[in-house]
C-alpha cells in the first residue's frame, strides 16, 4: 500500500476505537440510568449542593454578614424543597402511573414562578453606608449587571439539566417535564446567585435573577427542538 493510501486510510482506522469510546459512554450513563430512583434523585440534589458549596466557597457575596440570617435560611429551604419536588415529578419511576399532565402542569409553573415571586421581595438590607457594592446595578450599569447574572446562573443550571436528562429513562421528555428539569437546575442557578450576588435591589433580582428558570427552560426547549430538527432532517436525507 503506498504512503498516500495510509493517509486516506488513516481516519478508518480510527473508526473502531472511537465507536468503542461511545459505547463506554453510553454504558456508563446506562449504568447510572439503571440506579434505582431514590439514588438518581438523590445524586441530583447532592450534584445540586455540590454545586452551591463551590460557588460559596469561590464567590461568596460581600454583604453576606449583613444579609438576615433567618431570611437566609428560609430562602434556602423554600428553594431546596422546590428544587426536590421539581426532580422527585421529572425522575418518577416507570412502574408507578405518572402525574397526571394537568397536575404537573400546575406544579411545574408554581415552581418556575416561585423565584420570581422571591425576587420581588424588599431588598434584605438597607447597609448603603457598609455595603455600597450591594446598591449598584442601577442606571446605565443595570442591563450589564443583569445580563451577567442571569448568565451566570444559567450556567450554574446546566449540569443539572444535563444530568437530569442524561438518567431519564423515559423514551420521550414531554413539554411538562422540560419545566420540571429546567425548574430543578432554574433553582440550582437561583441559589447561587442568592449566594454569589450582592445587589439587593427588586429591580436586578426579578431582571437577573428571578428569569433564570425561564432561561433554561428556553435553552432546554430549543435543544429538544434542534435535536428534533435534525432528526427528521437525517430521516428524510
Amino acid at each position: 500500500m503506498s504512503e498516500r493510501n495510509r493517509e486516506l486510510d488513516a481516519p478508518l482506522d480510527l473508526l473502531p476505537d472511537l465507536r468503542e469510546q461511545m459505547a463506554a459512554e453510553d454504558r456508563s450513563w446506562r449504568r447510572v440510568r439503571s440506579w434505582a430512583t431514590p439514588a438518581r434523585r438523590t445524586a441530583a440534589l447532592v450534584l445540586i449542593f455540590a454545586l452551591e458549596l463551590v460557588v460559596l466557597v469561590a464567590t461568596p457575596r460581600l454583604d453576606l454578614a449583613a444579609y438576615p440570617i433567618p431570611r437566609l435560611l428560609a430562602a434556602l429551604l423554600v428553594l431546596l424543597a422546590t428544587a426536590t419536588l421539581a426532580i422527585r415529578l421529572f425522575a418518577h419511576p416507570l412502574h408507578v402511573h405518572a402525574p397526571r399532565i394537568a397536575r404537573l402542569r400546575s406544579v411545574g409553573a408554581i415552581l418556575l414562578l416561585l423565584p420570581i415571586a422571591f425576587a420581588l421581595l424588599p431588598a434584605p438590607h438597607h447597609e448603603v453606608q457598609i455595603h455600597p457594592e450591594s446598591f449598584e446595578g442601577i442606571g446605565a450599569d443595570f442591563v450589564p449587571r443583569a445580563l451577567g447574572c442571569l448568565v451566570f446562573g444559567t450556567l450554574v443550571a446546566i449540569p443539572t439539566l444535563l444530568f437530569l436528562l442524561a438518567t431519564n429513562r423515559r423514551p420521550y421528555v414531554n413539554p411538562e417535564r422540560i419545566v420540571l428539569a429546567a425548574t430543578a437546575g432554574g433553582i440550582a442557578g437561583t441559589i447561587a446567585l442568592l449566594l454569589h450576588c450582592p445587589l439587593v435591589g427588586v429591580a436586578h433580582r426579578f431582571a437577573g435573577h428571578g428569569g433564570v428558570g425561564l432561561a433554561a427552560v428556553a435553552l432546554l426547549a430549543a435543544a429538544m427542538y434542534f435535536k428534533h430538527a435534525r432528526q427528521k432532517i437525517s430521516r428524510t436525507a
